[in-house]
Parts: structure tokens; sequence; C-alpha cells
């Protein structure tokens, strides 16, 4: 019974983890966009 409630968990962290990540990267692509915009404006 522990077994399964370890591996639970580790599943909702890697989720957690994959879904944080992929906002983190996004972000920085869009941030990234949003320099070359300014730079062009400029």
């Amino acid at each position: 019974m522990s077994r399964k409630i370890y591996i639970i968990i580790a599943m909702v962290f890697m989720v957690v983890l994959s879904v944080s990540t992929f906002f983190i990267i996004r972000n920085h692509i869009d941030s990234a966009k949003q320099n070359e915009v300014y730079d062009n404006l400029a």
C-alpha cells in the first residue's frame, strides 16, 4: 500500500515539474519575442 502512495506522489511531482518547466520555457521564448519587437520599434 505504501509503495503505491510513493508512486502516486512521484508521478504528481513529475507532472508538476514538467508543467512548470513548460511554462518557464514558454515564458522565456515569449520574452525573447517581445525584446525583438521592442528592438524593431526603436
